[in-house]
């Protein structure tokens, strides 16, 4: 039974801009006195979360919980990796319901992020 659905509270969730702004940070370049947003490894983080966003949409057939992607990044050799990490809680979709909603709008709330700091 998923009795999770009325027993979490989330009033500590990171809104958008939140987000953007950690996000920022962390993708971030600093060589000497300048900082700017590194867009070679946006796109390229974006690149390996597209797979995602493309299984969870069109091939998954589960609900997850309690689910992290954990990303690491080196500015110096230009290389990012994402994996999702910390799965939980497995469930099968509800009658009619054909995909997880939620995962979904992590990864897509992400790839839009780092979309708008390559602006």
């Amino acid at each position: 039974m998923k009795d999770w659905r009325d027993s979490e509270d989330y009033s500590t969730a990171l809104d958008y801009q939140q987000s953007y702004e950690y996000w920022k940070i962390f993708m971030t370049k600093y060589e000497g006195e300048e900082a700017k947003v590194n867009v070679e490894l946006c796109q390229r983080l974006i690149e390996q979360i597209e797979p995602m966003i493309d299984y969870f949409t069109n091939h998954n057939k589960k609900e997850y919980r309690s689910m992290s992607l954990l990303t690491a990044i080196d500015h110096n050799k230009s290389l990012v990796v994402a994996k999702l990490i910390d799965i939980s809680y497995v469930y099968d979709l509800d009658e009619g319901v054909e995909r997880d909603e939620g995962v979904l709008l992590g990864l897509t709330n992400i790839k839009k992020i780092l979309n708008d700091l390559m602006k």
